[in-house]
């Protein structure tokens, strides 16, 4: 897991390159305006030697208007493969669009999802605290799957990047817009906004069960 700051993180595109320990290498893009002193998975691995985590100051939408920031890294030792890995992609239905308001996390979209309307920055991905694969409770559990998430269970981890607006091209897209670059068509980067495609990120992976609400 990594640290962000309150101040000085603001691009939604910061790339972690973790180190397994074996030679693999996976990477993973945070959006990082999350306006708040708060600790943010990176994902579940299976290390097999020494880990290690860097973070580089260069984004894929190249403007070089928003700062990276560099924090505190930790590791959370598990015992054993988590029951419940999430990947919530898709648009609306799974953001949680019309569930929450603007206010910040607890409250109702988390700030990163609901940000700088119809500026380059604009980001309305509109995540809610309320969304179905936050309110879920596995079969598994007695929890949901938000709340145990929020705690750091062994038993859970959540990677909620869906987005309000989003079609198939959105989810399976290589990560970069026209509109990052051509400011007069920011209109047009519904569904995706500044956020790196989710396949790209990625919080996918062998590792992920399939799941169906």
């Amino acid at each position: 897991m990594v640290r962000l700051p309150d101040n000085g993180a603001e691009t939604q595109q910061a790339h972690y390159r973790i180190a397994l320990g074996n030679g693999t290498v996976k990477d993973r893009y945070i959006n990082q305006l999350h306006k708040a002193n708060t600790w943010v998975s990176l994902g579940v691995y299976n290390f097999s030697g020494t880990p290690s985590v860097s973070l580089s100051n260069e984004t894929v939408d190249g403007t070089a208007d928003d700062d990276v920031a560099w924090d505190a890294v930790a590791f959370q030792p598990l015992p054993g493969k988590p029951k419940n890995i999430v990947a919530s992609l898709g648009d609306s239905f799974s953001s949680g669009e019309g569930s929450g308001s603007v206010g910040g996390p607890g409250i109702g979209y988390s700030w990163e999802s609901d940000t700088e309307h119809g500026k380059a920055r604009w980001n309305a991905c509109r995540r809610s605290v309320n969304a179905w694969p936050r309110e879920l409770t596995p079969p598994n559990t007695s929890n949901a799957l938000g709340t145990a998430s929020d705690a750091w269970s062994t038993d859970a981890e959540l990677s909620f990047v869906a987005c309000s607006g989003a079609q198939t091209w959105n989810v399976q897209g290589d990560g970069i817009l026209g509109s990052w670059s051509n400011r007069a068509a920011i209109a047009r980067s519904e569904g995706k906004f500044h956020e790196i495609a989710p396949r790209s990120t990625p919080v996918l992976s062998t590792r992920t069960p399939p799941w169906s609400p």
